[in-house]
Parts: C-alpha cells; sequence; structure tokens
C-alpha cells in the first residue's frame, strides 16, 4: 500500500504551533526533503509507552561518493517526550520520488515535519 503523505510546514519567525499527524502504522508516511538541510521530523509520543521511528535510507545510498549500505535509523521516543529528528543529507535519505520515508510503532506517535528559514 501507498504511504500517508505529510505536508511540510514552514517555521517563521512569528512562530508556529505544527499540525500533527498520527503514524500511519500499516503503511508508514513520507514528506518532502529539501536540499539544504533544513527539513526535520517533529515527533510527540502521546502514549503512554516508549515508541520507535524508523527512518528509511536509500539502499544503496551515496555516501561521500561511495554507494553504501545504510542501516534504518531508529530513534526511540519515550512516553510523553517530543524530539526533531534529521537533518535529512538527500544523499543518504532521499527516495527516488523526493520523499523521506518514516514510520511509527504506534498511532500515539504524532508526526509533523517542519522545514527551517533561509538564515
Amino acid at each position: 500500500m501507498a504511504r500517508t503523505n505529510l505536508s511540510v510546514q514552514n517555521v517563521v519567525r512569528a512562530g508556529l504551533t505544527p499540525t500533527e499527524t498520527a503514524a500511519d502504522v500499516a503503511n508508514g508516511n513520507q514528506f518532502d526533503n529539501d536540499t539544504e538541510n533544513r527539513t526535520f521530523l517533529k515527533v510527540r509520543n502521546s502514549g503512554g509507552s516508549p515508541y520507535n521511528v524508523t527512518i528509511t535510507p536509500l539502499d544503496p545510498a551515496d555516501a561521500d561518493g561511495l554507494n553504501v549500505t545504510i542501516a534504518d535509523r531508529v530513534v526511540a521516543v519515550t512516553n510523553g517526550a517530543t524530539v526533531f529528528i534529521g537533518p535529512f543529507p538527500s544523499s543518504v535519505y532521499t527516495q527516488p520520488d523526493g520523499k523521506i520515508y518514516a514510520s511509527g510503532a504506534n498511532a500515539a506517535l504524532l508526526f509533523s515535519p517542519v522545514k527551517l528559514p533561509n538564515a
């Protein structure tokens, strides 16, 4: 099945209260990446137990001109915690469709992809 797309929200000087979307446990999620390494995934665990978020790299990935196999990035998010994951270097994490693939172990994980502004 197709991954559920998430809209990247732009952080602005006036502030951003990002919209949260529950992780699609069955299909996974995806969101656009940028080439300037300014995109992050904000994850809030609204549940009572810790859950993992998995970010899938390219296979093989281009790391400094070498095609290498890189393990999934797995981030444990403790209950009640909020974490920011990223940035996502394009040569390692951007899939051929231009997306970052993120999978949450439980729908209590609330995803908000955000992009930082230019300096």
